[in-house]
């Protein structure tokens, strides 16, 4: 990664498989959303009446996101490929949000009583293709959500 324009920027080439590494620097569990070209990592799951948006990493910890979720021990590497043509364009609700990766946190807890401290509310919250299947285990749990607390994007363009 790269800075560009005092922002960061990712070089890639067709054909290469990415990841997307998630650090956790709070006391607290977050609650983590990750969209690439305005896709989320759900966008290919196999239960599509799977509704769950969030990965929850643990306090103080890291996680690395290997592709595109498909189910709780299967996900599809993230493979940079040409546009077009695209077979999942149709997908693609916004064509400007191409080439970019973006993962947005919030505070997560189990019970209302395990609520930050910091956190205002209380209510429950709830281009690049699909490649290889991989091994990539996911354990379903139930969490609360408390406000969005910080967003990142990183722009991606192939070299």
């Amino acid at each position: 990664m790269e800075p560009r324009d005092g922002r960061p920027f990712l070089k890639v080439k067709p054909g290469e498989v990415i990841a997307v590494r998630i650090i956790n620097d709070a006391g607290h569990e977050a609650a983590v959303t990750l969209s690439i070209d305005g896709l989320s990592m759900f966008a290919f799951r196999d239960d599509k009446n799977d509704k769950a948006e969030h990965v929850i990493i643990a306090p103080h910890s890291a996680a690395d996101i290997l592709g595109w979720y498909r189910n709780d021990t299967t996900s599809n590497v993230f493979q940079v490929v040409d546009l077009p043509p695209h077979p999942d364009a149709k997908l693609l609700k916004n064509p400007a949000l191409l080439g970019a990766i973006t993962v947005t946190f919030a505070a997560c807890w189990e019970k209302d009583s395990q609520k930050p401290a910091d956190d205002e509310i209380t209510e429950q919250a709830t281009e690049i293709k699909p490649g290889a299947p991989i091994d990539a285990p996911y354990k379903t749990v139930k969490r609360f959500f408390g406000v969005q607390r910080a967003a990142v994007t990183v722009r991606y363009d192939k070299m």
